[in-house]
């Protein structure tokens, strides 16, 4: 596994994002057949985004990769792709029906 640490103006870092798909109901479907398309399938995903795999594992009911991620990854949703109204969304107010009390089934907002 890549160990090498990576380093921006003020940080030096070392992220790998580890990922589990999980088949539904954790049916037993993945042969080794697939795991071995799938493998195949993210590596060349991966690489169309300028990623690598590190690793790659898989049982018949689950999937796992390892994967290495930048700062500017985290970072890019965070500046340009959501806008600042999402951080900041309303509440509702703790007596919304106005009857003085907490909301439904004790929901206080």
């Amino acid at each position: 596994m890549d160990n090498a640490n990576r380093s921006s103006s003020h940080a030096v870092y070392n992220i790998k994002l580890h990922i589990v798909f999980v088949t539904k109901y954790r049916r037993k479907t993945l042969t080794p057949e697939l795991l071995a398309y799938l493998e195949t399938a993210f590596a060349e995903i991966l690489t169309a985004w300028r990623c690598r795999l590190i690793a790659f594992g898989g049982e018949p009911d689950h999937v796992h990769r390892v994967l290495p991620v930048s700062l500017r990854e985290f970072q890019r949703p965070v500046r340009y792709g959501v806008s600042p109204a999402y951080w900041v969304k309303p509440r509702p107010r703790a007596d919304a029906d106005g009857d003085g009390q907490p909301g439904k089934n004790g929901w206080s907002g």
